[in-house]
């Protein structure tokens, strides 16, 4: 599970943790990498000095703390992105955001873990942001390039030879398994799977990766179930816009229909299968019934964009109306999600 902690802190004696100005990791990378090495930033190498900082991990914890300076909030979703693009591969476990004067430092976040950690710090007008990741690799992975050109054989392995099991998706959303020909320009989805753990990681063929997040913004958590509701149908069209695909329309019958599979989710009661369900409500063709819990609607809607299985289901074209339910609890907001075509 990624957390996702912000922390105002108390200060440590700055005084001999180095420069006062930060000195930025690459928060960009052409490979995927587990590499640990050494902080360029004397404050940074100071007080992550016994945690095992890896470079890639590090540089999208720069990317977010850029970010943080000029006031931007950070969830899940962009912290997935600024991994992706500092060539880290695997997923990640927490997220911590730290406020300081410029020139303090702050106490390390406790009870860090994980077999590698990202640290970086970054200088805004309103003090300095540290931002700390950490991830848990299921296996050390050969190293691999994000963009990769047109006819390539997509072969990946572990650095120990363990098992590792890979599916991928084109961009017309054919699935495909290990060793595959790219033979399609865009983003390819590659599913792994080791030590009982799957996660996705993209690449880019024939063009380069994109500069931004599939939806760039970040919401607040939603105070109601009415808004969380009208923040899905919002998520969901920017993200459908993004394959050219049409938005959708709210239909009551679907709201019903979502608000029903909801209930029966957070009661644990068995369910038909959705195209069953809502195949009696007279819909057919292209039926779908999607679900997600996450603290905010764009971080859920943003685990199911990344998900192999899912993500053709979110941006088929031939998709008219929706129905969207929602809960708030202590996990944050549950979404179902029905869509049908016209």
């Amino acid at each position: 599970m990624l957390l996702l902690t912000l922390l105002a802190c108390p200060p440590k004696d700055a005084a001999s943790l180095g420069p006062a100005v930060p000195v930025l990791p690459a928060m960009e990378a052409p490979l995927y990498t587990w590499s640990r090495g050494a902080p360029p930033d004397a404050a940074v190498a100071r007080v992550a000095q016994d945690l095992p900082w890896d470079e890639a991990l590090s540089g999208a914890a720069a990317f977010l703390a850029l970010a943080a300076t000029q006031g931007d909030p950070v969830d899940r979703a962009q912290a997935r992105w600024a991994a992706y693009r500092a060539g880290w591969p695997y997923p990640l476990d927490e997220v911590v955001v730290q406020t300081v004067a410029n020139g303090d430092v702050p106490e390390r976040p406790p009870g860090l873990t994980g077999g590698a950690v990202g640290v970086a710090r970054a200088r805004g007008a309103r003090g300095d942001a540290w931002v700390w990741l950490t991830s848990t690799p299921p296996v050390a992975l050969e190293p691999f390039r994000r963009e990769l050109p047109l006819g390539h054989l997509l072969e990946l392995a572990t650095q120990d030879q363990s098992p590792l099991v890979v599916r991928t998706a084109a961009p017309d959303g054919a699935l495909a398994g290990d060793k595959v020909t790219l033979d399609q320009g865009g983003e390819w989805l590659v599913e792994l799977t080791a030590a009982d753990q799957t996660w996705i990681v993209p690449v880019y063929v024939d063009g380069p990766t994109p500069a931004d997040a599939p939806y760039p913004h970040v919401m607040a958590p939603p105070q109601g179930t009415h808004e969380a509701q009208a923040q899905a149908l919002e998520v969901l069209d920017e993200l459908r816009a993004t394959f050219d695909a049409p938005s959708l329309e709210r239909d009551p019958l679907l709201d019903k229909a979502a608000g029903r599979a909801l209930t029966a989710r957070v009661n644990g009661q068995p369910l038909p299968p959705a195209a069953d369900r809502l195949g009696k409500l007279g819909l057919t063709g292209h039926l779908y019934e999607l679900s997600c819990t996450a603290p905010t609607v764009p971080e859920c809607l943003d685990g199911l964009y990344w998900s192999i299985d899912h993500r053709g289901q979110l941006v088929d074209p031939v998709l008219a109306w929706a129905g969207v339910a929602a809960s708030l609890g202590p996990a944050g907001v549950t979404l179902v999600v029905d869509l049908a075509q016209e």
